[in-house]
């Protein structure tokens, strides 16, 4: 059976009905489906980066811990979704779910050129990361790479930095280390979540991006208008 931590890095008031209903209906699915869930829920006192590391080195520390999937607290899904997540066969995958923008349908992500619109998966830069998996396989091999406190007890996977310049988020820094490693990030377009709040946005992902290019860069271009 597989074993994976589910981790909400935000404020535990972030959480509100829809996500809670979505991740109660999703544990008795995954454990159909071999999946164990295990919850971290460590964003309280620390900046969500922080406690991305934090949940990142017990994963990397568990004999038992298969894997860590990164969940926004505003998000809602249906148990598939997570669970094709989950049981893809890389190492880092993500879903896909739109920015809370009433004027335009919004993702962050940055495609690989001549992706297909109708694959199962795509090939990609940078995902979301609010629905996001990650193996411990890869945070095995990330560790190699990423910066380190003490005698290599606690590595920074998610540390936002400056490059020539331009402010890198924690979570494009964490790509870019996976990318450096030829860890392949997908993009599962078919796996879409709601975001939710005041307001629920769903959308058409597919069809957002059937005219639309995406540029090969951690900039504010990633963003599919």
């Amino acid at each position: 059976m597989k074993k994976v931590v589910v981790a909400v890095t935000e404020k535990t008031n972030k959480f509100n009905k829809n996500f809670t209903m979505s991740l109660l209906s999703t544990v008795k699915e995954c454990f159909d489906n071999d999946i164990e869930l295990f919850f971290d829920f460590s964003g309280e006192e620390i900046t969500e980066y922080m406690s991305k590391n934090l949940v990142c080195n017990r994963v990397l520390n568990s004999e038992k811990i298969d894997g860590v999937v990164f969940l926004d607290p505003n998000l809602q899904w249906e148990p598939k979704t997570l669970i094709d997540i989950i049981n893809h066969e890389e190492d880092i995958v993500s879903g896909v779910y739109p920015l809370p923008d009433p004027n335009q349908e919004k993702y962050v992500v940055s495609l690989k050129e001549g992706y297909d619109v109708n694959a199962k998966y795509i090939d990609s830069n940078r995902l979301q990361p609010g629905a996001c998996y990650v193996s411990k396989e890869a945070l095995v091999k990330i560790s190699e790479i990423c910066k380190f406190y003490g005698d290599k007890e606690f590595f920074f996977f998610f540390m936002p930095d400056f490059v020539d310049g331009v402010y890198i988020t924690s979570d494009d820094a964490f790509f870019g280390l996976a990318s450096k490693l030829d860890i392949k990030l997908n993009l599962n377009p078919h796996s879409s979540f709601i975001n939710t709040g005041e307001v629920h946005y769903s959308g058409d992902f597919l069809k957002t991006i059937s005219n639309n290019w995406v540029e090969d860069s951690f900039t504010e271009e990633n963003i599919i208008k």
